[in-house]
C-alpha cells in the first residue's frame, strides 16, 4: 500500500514499478535521449523521429505519459516503399546508431535503443519503422488495426503538442494516425 501511495503501479507486464508519470529520473533521461536520437537521425538521414503508439496517445488524450507505459515510443517515416527496402534503410539506421555509441536491441519490427543510468537501471526507447507502401498506404512495421490511412501532406507537417511539460513534434494529423492505430 505504501508503494502505491508514493506512486508507485502495476506495468502492462504486472510488475509493480515508479510510474512513469511521476519518475523524474526516467522522464529526464528519456527526454534527454530522444532529443539526440532525434537530432542524430534528422543529421545523418533527414528523418524526422516522432512520439507514437502510446507515448503520442498518452500525450493528446493527457498531455503526459500514461500511468502503466513503461517506455517511450518513437517511430519515423522512411523514405522507401518496398518492404525489402524499409528494412534494408532500418538496418543501415541501426549501425550508424551502434557506431554513434548507442547501445540497440534490434528487433524485427522494431529497434530498443537503451539510456544507462548509474543510479538505477536502464532505460529503453523503441523506435518504429513507418512507411508509405506503392499505393500509398501509410504502414507500420509493428502494426495496426484501423483502417490504412492515404500518403498526405499532414504526415510531414508537424504540429507541437505537450508531453509531461516538454513540447514535442508530431504530425499534423496525429489524431487520424491514432485512429488507425
Amino acid at each position: 500500500v505504501r508503494k502505491i501511495q508514493q506512486g508507485y503501479v502495476f506495468n502492462k507486464y504486472g510488475k509493480l514499478k515508479l510510474s512513469i508519470v511521476v519518475d523524474e529520473l526516467w522522464k529526464n533521461s528519456i527526454f534527454n535521449l530522444f532529443d539526440n536520437l532525434k537530432k542524430d537521425l534528422k543529421n545523418e538521414f533527414n528523418l524526422d523521429l516522432f512520439p507514437t503508439y502510446g507515448t503520442m496517445l498518452g500525450a493528446v488524450r493527457e498531455g503526459d505519459f500514461i500511468n502503466h507505459d513503461n517506455d517511450f515510443g518513437t517511430s519515423y517515416i522512411s523514405k522507401e516503399t518496398e518492404p525489402e527496402k524499409v528494412k534494408s534503410e532500418f538496418l543501415n539506421i541501426c549501425e550508424f546508431l551502434i557506431n554513434k555509441g548507442y547501445r540497440l536491441n534490434v528487433k524485427d519490427t522494431h529497434t530498443w535503443v537503451y539510456v544507462e543510468n548509474k543510479i538505477r537501471f536502464r532505460y529503453k526507447l523503441d523506435i518504429f519503422i513507418s512507411y508509405f507502401n506503392r499505393q500509398g498506404d501509410y504502414q507500420l512495421t509493428y502494426g495496426y488495426h484501423g483502417k490504412a490511412l492515404r500518403k498526405s501532406n499532414d504526415f510531414f507537417k508537424f504540429t507541437k503538442i505537450n508531453l509531461s511539460n516538454h513540447q514535442i513534434e508530431v504530425p499534423s494529423n496525429y489524431e487520424e494516425i491514432l485512429e488507425q492505430l
